[in-house]
């Protein structure tokens, strides 16, 4: 599965459950387990219910009287246990938390059996389990089971380690397509209804059963070793295009790496018009948020194509890890997530190499790591035996955290060494489940080396460490370790790695590079320049999970090198990683201001992009009232020079980069810098789009709207509202959407939060609106009163897990606000279980907020004024 990131809430949009809640001491015990399970569904989403039953073969190790299985909705109408000699009494108790306890007499032998229950149930239509919902008068029928959702939809055994096959029997209207993970193998109608019997699945869990029924359009993928189609709602598959394109080059390479075929009979790819997550890696039938899958050809845009072949080369690297070989429990969710990702971006980078994927993973492991710098990060690998909400673990370090630390120890074992691991992984553990250790274990044998004990210490213990690189005047260079906190943290910290450090070094001449195996709180290393080296860059090639310190002047040595010493990842690396330093209180404010501006006119794009994430970041902390004025003039001094040098308009043939950072320097110098060049030319831009769409690139659409919102009044309010309630794709949806939550004047973002409750929103749209708001800090205070004046209604429309997200709107830099919502968010009716842990993170974030700006504030506002006298 792959989550969509966005700024401040991320989880706010991207997390997405209407799991039954899991209780601690609830997983299966495998006395009693499945061999295989038949589903019969029959399904019409024009209704409110549906019928079924499930015939379950079941294998019994020990002697019992009873056993439990997952259910949780199903209405039972019957229930029957059955040998190959006699009929059982079978008592079903209540579903309780999800599990069905079923008391048998007499007691059951070991041996094997069969378990029959009929039920009905009611359609989800909150996006999750089996949910319906209506697109253009038409009605749909969808499937989201990760992680604990299959026991929403029918009874079974929901957990990962039963890895059974599966056949699927689904009877539909006449004219509805029925898709599932298997092909078809026959179909019988009968009246207005027809029978669509599906071919026996392979093994595999419950959380990646996956069925969709409707009015479906299919267009074919040519080039595939097995038949491959985009399935789209009605009217939708003109939109297919680009996705068709992609897929077949990214599943051949990964075939490649893995040297082995894809593993399943098809590849469907499904578009979901509501669908919280960004994908789902369902074998033969890949759930797709149909905003990331279908592109209108008029606007397709580098940024675009990039979210999609990403996420394309993800969930497709999920065909093998995770599905071919599975986890055994979801305390290694991180890995299935964390590989796809690695995977996924490597083979991204490789296929389309223009899209810069491999730069950007920079950018995600930095993320990864502001938040294991905070008091409130936990281990990656957990006991997930003691969660209370199994998707709450699916945050930014579960997937971002793995991903650098799979692509450090690649780096370290090397590429070769580290494919032929994964290779032995998979060939050992195919059709089965799986752990880490198993990974490890592979990893070492092709590497001849204990992988596991190095690893472990990035995996089981919370933290990322700080590497600080001291030069001794005789060459020699000291390394020492230590947790890295994102500002002074209170008591000691005794946490160690063992890390692959990758240094780079010059004597002025040349640059070499060396890897250190950091095992001790402090060593001493000897590089082949010795006393003549006048620079160590202690993370060659950006790579390295861990931040990183030199002393002032070696680090304002390696700040102003030529640019084509250091590579565009370490240029990036060395951006982010100093604004690590800033929040940690390692380099001062008016310090990482001015470091910024050397790096601006950086001529790759994607080192400027890191420098306006950076600026991106700061101005919450650094833009007051006071000073908003010399602020702007900040940016527009900082950043205008880089898009005079790219231009305001796209230019034939000019790099993918320049293309995907033109819309970033626009939103940046229209909404932080207030550009008045800028905001007048998005506005015209607007303009014209409205007009014909046509007419303005489609790189440019999205910030084009979205800035024209900034000055606008309550017509143009009227005009996005209508356009968005009518857009013809979810392209169009969204993007006037966001727009709805940018305009500046009060009464207009006012109108915008009554206009999230009261308006058309899909489920993964209620908090669109009011997120964009929040990112205003001005307007953060009231944005955060009206979800808690609305917390009632917000919660209602919304999974009852999904509330848990809601401290984030918290968030920001102000005390005041964080005590209120701990006071509101410590009433037990607004406290579902989960919620305590991600307050914790607001807590965390606020308090690095605060802290920056009382620690940095005064010397950046001195610098900012300096910069006014100077002109």
């Amino acid at each position: 599965m792959r989550r969509l990131v966005v700024p401040i809430f991320a989880v706010l949009t991207s997390l997405w459950s209407g799991a039954p809640g899991y209780a601690a001491g609830a997983r299966l015990d495998g006395n009693v387990a499945p061999t295989l399970q038949a589903v019969r569904l029959s399904i019409d989403a024009n209704q409110a219910q549906y019928r079924g039953s499930v015939r379950i073969e079941l294998q019994v190790r020990e002697r019992t009287d009873r056993f439990r299985f997952h259910s949780q909705g199903p209405e039972f109408s019957n229930i029957q246990l059955r040998s190959a000699k006699r009929q059982y009494r079978i008592d079903a108790g209540p579903q309780s938390q999800g599990v069905v306890t079923a008391h048998v007499t007499p007691a059951l032998e070991p041996g094997a059996y069969t378990l029959v229950i009929d039920f009905t149930n009611a359609f989800n239509t909150l996006a999750s389990s089996l949910y319906k919902l209506t697109v253009d008068g038409r009605s749909y029928a969808f499937t989201q089971f990760e992680s604990v959702d299959a026991r929403a939809a029918f009874p079974c055994w929901d957990e990962p380690e039963f890895k059974i096959p599966w056949q699927l029997t689904l009877i539909v209207p006449k004219q509805h397509v029925a898709v599932a993970n298997m092909p078809i193998e026959r179909e019988t109608e009968f009246g207005d209804q027809k029978t669509v019997v599906f071919k026996q699945s392979p093994p595999m869990p419950s959380y990646l059963v996956a069925f969709a029924t409707g009015p479906f359009e299919t267009t074919p993928i040519p080039g595939l070793t097995v038949p491959g189609r985009i399935v789209t709602v009605a009217g939708q598959s003109r939109l297919a295009g680009a996705a068709t394109m992609r897929v077949p080059a990214l599943l051949k390479s990964l075939e490649d790496y893995f040297g082995q075929p894809y593993p399943y009979a098809k590849l469907d790819i499904l578009a979901v018009p509501e669908y919280g997550y960004g994908a789902m890696e369902n074998p033969g039938a890949i759930m797709f948020d149909d905003r990331i899958l279908l592109i209108e050809p008029a606007e397709t845009s580098p940024a675009r194509l990039r979210t999609l072949t990403e996420i394309m080369a993800h969930e497709i690297a999920h065909m093998w890890f995770g599905d071919l070989v599975t986890l055994r429990w979801w305390d290694d969710l991180w890995l299935n997530e964390s590989f796809a990702s690695w995977m996924g971006d490597k083979i991204s980078d490789q296929v389309y190499p223009e899209l810069n994927t491999g730069y950007r993973d920079v950018a995600d492991a930095n993320r990864a790591m502001r938040t294991d710098g905070r008091p409130s990060a936990h281990a990656i690998r957990q006991n997930m035996d003691a969660a209370q909400n199994l998707d709450q673990l699916a945050d930014d370090l579960t997937y971002d955290k793995g991903q650098p630390v799979l692509g450090m120890y690649e780096q370290w074992l090397s590429p070769s060494v580290f494919q032929a691991g994964i290779s032995r992984y998979l060939q050992k553990h195919e059709w089965k489940n799986a752990t880490a250790s198993d990974l490890w274990n592979a990893l070492g044998e092709a590497a001849d080396t204990d992988v596991g004990k190095s690893m472990s210490t990035f995996l089981d213990q919370p933290g990322v460490p700080l590497v600080t690189c001291d030069l001794l005047p005789d060459g020699r260079v000291v390394l020492s370790q230590k947790r890295f906190w994102n500002h002074n943290h209170a008591g000691s910290d005794r946490s160690q790695w063992i890390i692959p450090v990758a240094l780079r070094y010059s004597d002025g001449q040349s640059v070499g590079s060396m890897t250190v195996l950091l095992t001790e709180p402090t060593q001493t290393i000897t590089v082949p320049t010795g006393a003549a080296t006048q620079w160590v860059l202690p993370n060659g090639d950006a790579r390295g999970y861990y931040r990183w310190f030199v002393p002032a002047a070696m680090m304002q040595r390696l700040a102003q090198l030529p640019r084509e010493t250091l590579s565009a990842r370490e240029r990036i690396g060395f951006v982010l990683n100093l604004t690590a330093l800033l929040e940690a209180g390692l380099v001062h404010g008016d310090e990482y201001l001015r470091a910024l501006t050397l790096f601006a006119n950086d001529p790759e794009p994607e080192v400027v992009r890191a420098v306006t994430e950076g600026i991106d970041y700061v101005h919450v902390a650094f833009r007051l009232p006071d000073n908003d004025a010399a602020f702007q003039r900040y940016v527009r001094g900082t950043l205008r020079p880089a898009l005079d040098h790219i231009g305001l308009d796209v230019r034939p043939g000019e790099p993918e980069a320049a293309s995907e950072l033109r819309p970033m320097l626009l939103r940046r110098l229209a909404e932080s810098g207030r550009d008045e060049g800028v905001l007048a030319h998005c506005e015209s831009l607007a303009r014209s789009y409205c007009l014909a769409a046509s007419a303005v690139d489609g790189s440019l659409a999205d910030i084009a709207v979205r800035v024209s919102a900034l000055r606008g009044d309550s017509a143009l309010f009227a005009e996005y509202a209508q356009r968005f309630e009518t857009a013809a794709t979810a392209t169009e949806r969204r993007r006037f959407l966001e727009a709805l939550g940018n305009f500046r004047s009060h009464p207009l973002m006012l109108r915008g939060l009554a206009y999230a409750l009261s308006g058309p929103m899909r489920a993964q749209e209620l908090l669109q609106i009011p997120q964009t708001a929040a990112e205003v800090p001005e307007f953060q205070e009231e944005v955060y009163l009206w979800m808690t004046s609305n917390y009632d209604a917000i919660a209602d429309r919304m999974p009852a897990k999904f509330a848990i997200y809601l401290p984030y709107f918290a968030g920001g830099c102000s005390l005041k606000r964080l005590d209120s919502a701990e006071a509101f968010f410590g009433e037990p009716r607004h406290r579902p279980a989960g919620t305590e842990q991600e307050l914790a993170q607001v807590s965390d974030q606020v308090q690095d907020c605060v802290s920056l700006r009382q620690r940095e504030g005064p010397a950046v506002a001195a610098y900012l004024e300096s910069l006014a006298g100077a002109k």
